[in-house]
């Protein structure tokens, strides 16, 4: 669990937000009620390969001592988050925040259990006031204007570390663009995550921004990205 991702091609930190929109979280996971790892995810067995293989592994990384009082299960939840799934597979977290981005309640509604699950988890969480960054590949820097307020719908990953965040794309062809974000519920998922080294810091679902300047291209690291800096509002 000790170990970075940053060899891989597509990530949590550089799949797309783009565009910004204003699409709300879904209310309806409120009233959901708390179930296990196991029941939250009974629908995604066949978008997901191996799904019982990796919720038993993810629920084996804990114990009964766990931070900030998450239960097992709940700290199952954001692990296998993390999780990358073999490169034939793709990971929960990309069907999960590509649903989340659509208005298809038919897709969301069957992540409603899931959704309760890890917001119960972040919501035990301390907020952290924090500067965090994340990746994207591509120029949508023209899409965030200064000023604009906007909401991503999907979990957002980001990290403490603007190396570890550039990390991602250094191998990139084409244009990038890195966001500097200000946050003010951060969520500090270190402990939880399968790749401690990356220093995730994790944004809920409907998480709401603003553009706090002219995007502008810039030097980092002998790399040149386009900065786009964001507010939490």
């Amino acid at each position: 669990m000790g170990q970075s991702s940053s060899n891989r091609v597509v990530s949590r930190f550089t799949e797309t937000n783009a565009p910004p929109n204003n699409v709300a979280l879904p209310t309806d996971y409120l009233n959901e009620p708390l179930t296990t790892l196991e029941g939250s995810l009974k629908n995604m067995h066949s978008r997901l390969d191996d799904l019982d293989k990796h919720i038993i592994n993810a629920k084996a990384q804990f114990n009964s001592s766990i931070a900030h009082n998450l239960t097992r299960d709940e700290a199952a939840a954001i692990y296998l988050y993390t999780l990358e799934w073999p490169s034939n597979g793709i990971s929960l977290y990309t069907i999960f925040n590509q649903d989340l981005r659509t208005k298809d309640n038919s897709k969301i509604k069957h992540w409603l259990p899931f959704l309760k699950l890890l917001m119960t988890a972040m919501n035990k969480m301390p907020s952290k006031q924090l500067r965090v960054y994340r990746g994207l590949r591509g120029d949508v820097s023209k899409e965030y204007t200064e000023g604009l307020e906007f909401v991503w719908a999907s979990a957002t990953s980001c990290s403490r570390s603007i190396n570890m965040a550039c990390n991602f794309f250094a191998n990139s062809n084409g244009e990038c663009v890195l966001f500097q974000i200000d946050v003010q519920n951060g969520k500090d998922i270190s402990a939880f995550s399968h790749f401690k080294l990356e220093e995730e810091v994790l944004l809920r679902p409907g998480t709401r921004f603003r553009v706090t300047k002219k995007p502008q291209l810039e030097k980092i690291d002998s790399m040149s990205v386009f900065v786009v800096h964001l507010q939490e509002v």
